[in-house]
C-alpha cells in the first residue's frame, strides 16, 4: 500500500492511508465493520481529495500582481470601440458656430402707434433702456454723469438739471439716481410748468377756463415749441386727440396743465424713438 501510495501521479499530493487492520464487532445479530482510526469511509475521503487536486489544477498560478478583469474571449471578439468620425477632406471648410450677437439695449424702435396706444409702457420700456446703456454695469448714476445729464437736457423739460438731481440722490444713501427714479423724472417734467400756466393765461384772457376748441390750439404751440420740424400737422392732431381723450368742452387750469404733460410726454418719447 505505501509503494502504491507513493507512485501517485506527478503534481498531486497522494494521501497515505495508515496501516491498520479492520475491526469488527456484531450490534443486535449485525456485523459491524470499522478500521480503527480513519479508515471508516476512506473511499469518500479519496474522492473529496481528488476533487481538490483537480480543481487546484484549474486555478491560475499566482505571479504577484493582482489579475486583471477581462471578458472572455467570445465576448472580446464581439465588442468593438465605435469607429472615429470621419475627417473632413481636404480643402474643405469647417463650419464655425456663429457667435450671439450681442444684446441691443435700446430695444426696438417705438412707432407713435405705439407710443399714442400705451404712453406709460412705452415710456418704462425705452427710458429703461436708455438708462442700462449709460449705467453699463452699475445700478445706480452719480449726479455728475455726464451723459445722464445730457439725456435730461435733450429730452425733458427740466430747467435746473443740477437741482433735481440732487433732489432725488439725496432720497438714499448711496448718493445716486437708479432707473426707476431716472424714469419718474422724465414722466413728471415734460415741460416748463411756468410756461404752461402762462400760456393758459393767455387763452383765457385770465378766465379759470377754455373751450376745447382753444385748447387744441394751446396744444399745437406745445407741441411746436418741442419739436417743430419733427411733427407736422397730421402728426399733432394724432398727439392731440390722445391727449385730450377724456377732456370735455370746457378745461380748467389743472386739467390744461395735465393735457399739455401729455402732449409733451408723448413728443419727447417720440423724438428720443425716432433718434434711438
Amino acid at each position: 500500500q505505501a509503494e502504491a501510495a507513493t507512485s501517485a501521479t506527478p503534481g498531486r499530493v497522494a494521501r497515505v492511508a495508515p496501516d491498520v487492520r479492520p475491526c469488527s464487532w456484531s450490534f443486535m445479530g449485525q456485523d459491524l465493520a470499522k478500521e480503527c482510526g480513519c479508515g471508516y469511509g476512506a473511499e469518500e475521503d479519496a474522492g473529496e481529495q481528488r476533487v481538490e487536486i483537480d480543481q487546484s489544477a484549474l486555478r491560475p498560478a499566482s505571479t504577484g500582481k493582482a489579475a486583471t478583469n477581462r471578458l472572455p474571449e467570445h465576448e472580446e471578439e464581439q465588442y468593438s470601440a465605435p469607429p472615429p468620425p470621419p475627417a473632413p477632406a481636404a480643402g474643405t471648410a469647417v463650419a464655425k458656430p456663429k457667435p450671439k450677437p450681442a444684446r441691443d439695449l435700446r430695444l426696438p424702435k417705438l412707432s407713435l402707434e405705439q407710443i399714442l396706444q400705451d404712453l406709460e409702457g412705452s415710456e418704462e420700456a425705452s427710458y429703461s433702456a436708455a438708462f442700462s446703456t449709460m449705467a453699463g454695469d452699475q445700478a445706480q448714476l452719480t449726479p455728475d454723469n455726464a451723459p445722464l445729464r445730457n439725456f435730461l437736457e435733450q429730452y425733458s423739460g427740466v430747467q435746473d438739471v443740477d437741482t433735481e438731481l440732487l433732489k432725488i440722490a439725496s432720497n438714499n444713501e448711496a448718493f445716486a439716481i437708479d432707473c426707476s427714479s431716472f424714469v419718474m423724472l422724465l414722466r413728471l417734467n415734460p415741460l416748463n410748468e411756468s410756461e404752461a400756466l402762462e400760456s393758459f393765461l393767455q387763452l383765457s384772457g385770465g378766465g379759470d377756463q377754455i373751450s376745447a376748441e382753444d385748447c387744441r390750439t394751446g396744444l399745437f404751440q406745445v407741441i411746436q415749441s418741442i419739436g417743430s420740424s419733427s411733427f407736422n400737422a397730421h402728426t399733432s392732431e394724432r398727439i392731440i386727440d390722445a391727449a385730450m381723450v377724456s377732456a370735455g368742452l370746457q378745461v380748467s387750469m389743472e386739467q390744461w396743465v395735465g393735457l399739455s404733460k401729455t402732449a409733451a410726454r408723448i413728443c419727447r418719447l417720440a423724438l428720443h424713438a425716432k433718434a434711438s
